[in-house]
């Protein structure tokens, strides 16, 4: 489980909640390969954080595990993938060619899940600034422009955080009880 935000393109040129809402039911059928979008989004986050590591595909592994040529394989896999280094909050950011996802794991909490936050709307201004995005919240239906407010819900990202750790703790204590009839 994780809390995705989504920066678009935008034909209409402002936030507009029912043309994001179309752009992600398009881009999970298809993605857009803009290149040039993806390079130039990739390069203005590794410049303002250069920590970021770029995944590579293994396309040859991947296309064995499908079935599908090495071609496919690369059409099919050509976003761009950063992630933040093991022992940083982390942040998963996937470029496609007209949006990008940013994904953050329900596992923070207090001044921990305030800086995941303040990364969030960080790099959603440098995608801002970079390719002209804006950002769409599916968790609260609401769109912005990054450069002019931040109307992230920390508070909807804590309660499912908080919902998260109590089902594995309900979970681990289910685990640890002994089936009732078993005597020894």
């Amino acid at each position: 489980m994780s809390y995705d935000i989504y920066c678009y393109k935008s034909k209409l040129d402002r936030p507009n909640l029912e043309e994001a809402q179309a752009i992600m039911e398009l881009e999970e059928e298809e993605n857009s390969s803009d290149s040039e979008s993806k390079l130039k989004i990739a390069k203005a986050l590794i410049s303002y954080n250069p920590k970021f590591e770029c995944f590579e595909f293994d396309y040859e592994e991947i296309s064995k595990l499908q079935g599908t040529s090495i071609d496919e394989t690369k059409e099919a896999f050509d976003h761009i993938e950063l992630n933040t280094p093991d022992g940083e909050l982390a942040i998963q950011i996937t470029i496609y060619g007209d949006t990008v996802s940013i994904t953050v794991p329900y596992w923070y909490s207090g001044d921990d899940a305030n800086q995941v936050f303040n990364n969030i709307n960080e790099y959603a201004k440098v995608i801002r600034k970079a390719v002209g995005y804006f950002v769409y919240d599916p968790q609260t239906d609401k769109v912005f422009d990054p450069l002019k407010e931040n109307i992230f819900e920390l508070d909807i990202y804590q309660s499912i955080t908080d919902q998260v750790e109590k089902m594995k703790s309900e979970q681990i204590e289910k685990s640890n009880k002994k089936p009732w009839w078993k005597f020894w």
